[in-house]
């Protein structure tokens, strides 16, 4: 054997180690995320499951998020009732684009499903475009670091929210509400489920009060 096929040998082994090593780290930090997320879930009284009892891709198909990419998948659900409301708490993953210029997204969301219908509104902000499912110019107007659509209003109460200065997402179809950010700041998700049922309730109100919205996108394609 030759000193160059010795080493080529030499970085084929090398490569599998890291590649084995990699895998193995991983796992063992899912499985120390999921038992936190597990944790959280119980403190504050609620369920959780690794998996996704709940087909979250297929069940809010009418969101952006769920449709800006393929691949839809969502994990590490916590879920249960919070002041009266449905309450669902998740890691979703999806990719964008195809072959080696395919990148992965991951994002923890949190869904409410109220009780009454609240007024329509898509936020993205800046500070997330690059984890946005739509460019954040295409809003119908800018709000600060938000790219919004809907009564304005609306977006004011939820962008001076509690959730409003961590998320880079805020959607609303119907009764329900999400809120989305990057997976890396979503371990503390759960702990803002009492923020977003407040905001849920606020955005209720605020529908009242800032008058006739203005058209947003039609997210179920009806």
């Amino acid at each position: 054997m030759t000193i160059a096929q010795t080493a080529f040998v030499i970085l084929l082994w090398a490569v599998l180690a890291v590649a084995v090593v990699s895998f193995v780290a991983g796992g063992l930090l899912q499985r120390r995320r999921r038992a936190r997320l597990a944790r959280a879930a119980h403190e504050t009284g609620m369920l959780f499951s690794a998996d996704d009892p709940f087909d979250m891709p297929r069940r809010y198909a009418q969101f952006s998020l769920m449709t800006g990419g393929h691949g839809a998948r969502a994990r590490n659900v916590t879920y249960g009732r919070l002041a009266g409301l449905a309450v669902r708490a998740f890691d979703f993953r999806c990719e964008l684009g195809h072959g080696p210029r395919r990148l992965t997204r991951v994002y923890g969301v949190f869904v409410m499903e109220t009780a009454a219908d609240l007024p329509a509104l898509s936020m993205w902000n800046q500070r997330g475009e690059e984890y946005s499912p739509l460019p954040t110019g295409q809003g119908q107007w800018r709000l600060g670091d938000w790219s919004c659509r809907g009564n304005r209003r609306v977006c004011e109460i939820a962008a001076a929210s509690e959730v409003g200065r961590t998320a880079i997402g805020i959607e609303t179809s119907g009764a329900v509400l999400l809120v989305c950010s990057p997976a890396g700041r979503s371990i503390a998700y759960v702990s803002s489920l009492p923020a977003a049922a407040e905001l849920a309730r606020a955005l209720s109100s605020g529908a009242t009060a800032g008058g006739q919205q203005e058209a947003a996108p039609n997210r179920q394609g009806s």
